[in-house]
């Protein structure tokens, strides 16, 4: 029998929620200060814009030890991986080192027996040698990426600009600081070679 007008099956009173475990002793939600504790086991929660899902464990910071590299450094990472790169490097310092033995010959024949001034006399050198350099990178180093002739030569001669300022620079110090023309050249070059590989690299024979 139940009570008149109450359906059969239904109890009463109001219905309550089912219990959780752990709700009578204030475990979970029904603590009986009216403080709410989150359970001690670990929780999963989903992160990430693909639905990974990982641990959130108690006490424990959820910031990540290895950011994201920015993207700068990841294609510098990247590239520094790449076996083709350091193959194309070693490329380019053997007809490098082929041009650095045009430059300092023609530059010491124009210095000594031309008589010119040591600043056009690297300038010469450099023309010359900027021209052999292209020829061989075009048809060795950067065999690959070759493209147009006159427009990847205009870039090649553009990034050789920039490096011979950056050797005229270098090589005006060191003779300033007393060392022999020649020697001042033979170190300038050196030091502007990175800069001229990445230019020729990166820009140069890109497509």
């Amino acid at each position: 029998m139940t009570a008149r007008g109450t359906p059969r099956g239904r109890p009463s009173g109001p219905v309550q929620p089912p219990s959780l475990p752990g709700d009578h002793d204030g475990d979970l939600l029904g603590h009986p200060h009216g403080e709410v504790r989150l359970p001690d086991r670990p929780v999963r929660v989903v992160t990430g814009s693909r639905g990974a899902i990982r641990p959130l464990l108690p006490g424990r910071s959820q910031t990540s030890s290895h950011p994201r590299l920015s993207v700068p450094a990841a294609r510098v990472s990247g590239g520094l991986r790449c076996r083709g790169n350091w193959i194309q490097l070693v490329k380019f310092g053997v007809v490098g080192a082929s041009g650095y033995g045009v430059n300092l010959v023609v530059y010491a024949l124009l210095l000594k027996h031309a008589g010119l001034q040591y600043v056009a006399a690297a300038t010469g050198s450099f023309l010359l040698a900027a021209s052999w350099n292209y020829l061989w990178n075009r048809t060795w180093t950067f065999r690959a990426e070759r493209g147009n002739f006159r427009i990847q030569g205009i870039r090649f001669f553009i990034v050789s600009a920039a490096v011979y300022g950056a050797n005229i620079g270098v090589l005006a110090a060191f003779v300033s600081a007393g060392l022999g023309r020649i020697v001042a050249q033979a170190i300038a070059i050196i030091f502007v070679t990175p800069l001229n590989f990445l230019g020729n690299k990166l820009w140069s024979f890109r497509r």
